[in-house]
């Protein structure tokens, strides 16, 4: 019966856990940067956190639309005034590209299974996000809609295209305003063992249930 039981506790803390962090890509805490319609860039930043050591911010359209680094507090904040507009954020070693050319482990020798974002502001409904990894042996994208303030973790198999996340040479991040109050303020992107869904407790319970019948079954024939 101990064994069924621990079996059980054991599933079902796994089922909670938190997820691990694997490789970090950029927590904004390093390495302040600004570009709007006036500077659009793209202009590259030194920045010890972040993946390569460097990030690269630049506008793609709209005429009122900012995108900065701001530290403290360590965030990146993509701006709207009046028109709607769009920015990218690219870690590719300032253009060497990740692991001086050969590419980076995302998956960290298969520690991580998916990238994670944390929303501290989004005007919900507004902002679109299309993740990009590139590599030698193409690209792969994950457009994101109607993300909330959060966490937020998505599957590397949710991703479309041919990129080899084991050796991606450049990591990007495409925001995109819909309306003039298209804003979004992100804390981190880094990637990590995404949990599976999380099971709710009257699931747990059962599953130790059955692991209890099946006990009693097995001493009933013993």
């Amino acid at each position: 019966m101990r064994n069924y039981i621990l079996s059980a506790a054991v599933l079902a803390t796994a089922m909670v856990a938190a997820p691990a962090h694997a490789l970090l890509i950029d927590d904004f805490n390093d390495g302040m940067d600004l570009v709007s319609m006036v500077a659009p860039g793209p202009s590259n930043t030194a920045a010890a956190t972040a993946v390569g050591g460097s990030r690269t911010l630049e506008i793609l359209s709209g005429m009122t639309t900012s995108l900065q680094t701001l530290i403290p507090p360590g965030v990146l904040a993509h701006g709207q005034v009046a028109d709607t507009g769009s920015s990218m954020v690219t870690w590719d070693a300032n253009g060497a590209g990740l692991g001086g050319g050969a590419g980076v482990d995302l998956t960290s020798a298969g520690m991580s299974n998916g990238i994670r974002l944390e929303v501290i502001s989004i005007d919900v409904g507004n902002v679109n996000l299309t993740i990009g990894v590139d590599s030698a042996a193409g690209s792969s994208s994950l457009a994101l809609n109607m993300l909330s303030v959060g966490t937020e973790s998505f599957f590397f198999t949710n991703f479309i295209g041919t990129a080899d996340f084991t050796a991606a040479t450049a990591v990007t991040l495409t925001i995109e305003a819909t309306s003039s109050t298209g804003d979004i303020v992100l804390d981190l992107i880094d990637t990590i063992d995404v949990p599976p869904p999380v099971v709710s407790e009257p699931a747990v319970l059962a599953l130790m249930g059955v692991g209890i019948v099946g006990l009693a079954v097995a001493r009933r024939r013993a």
